[in-house]
């Protein structure tokens, strides 16, 4: 259902940013490769850990992506913390 759910939102943001699209991707490769590990059995029936840790990679690379989206969001004009970061910045670069 997930996954499902989660491509629908991938399809959508194919014109958006290219982070706002890594982050749908990594999270549906989550999903997916979860989905696959819990139905693909070992032969003591357990889930299939390859999978499994793959699946969980991909989950903590949306999570980053995601702190990263949700800070460039807050971080622009309308936000005057974002100003201040943006000037510092080009002030480092200047030097």
């Amino acid at each position: 259902g997930w996954f499902i759910f989660t491509t629908i939102l991938l399809l959508v943001t194919l014109r958006s940013t290219v982070a706002f699209f890594t982050l749908f991707f990594t999270l549906d490769l989550a999903f997916l490769f979860l989905g696959i590990g819990y139905l693909q059995r070992t032969a003591e029936d357990a889930p299939n850990p390859p999978l499994i840790k793959t699946g969980g990679f991909f989950g903590l690379l949306a999570a980053f992506t995601a702190w990263y989206n949700a800070l460039a969001g807050l971080a622009d004009d309308s936000n005057s913390k974002g100003k201040e970061m943006r000037k510092e910045k080009s002030e480092r670069n200047k030097a």
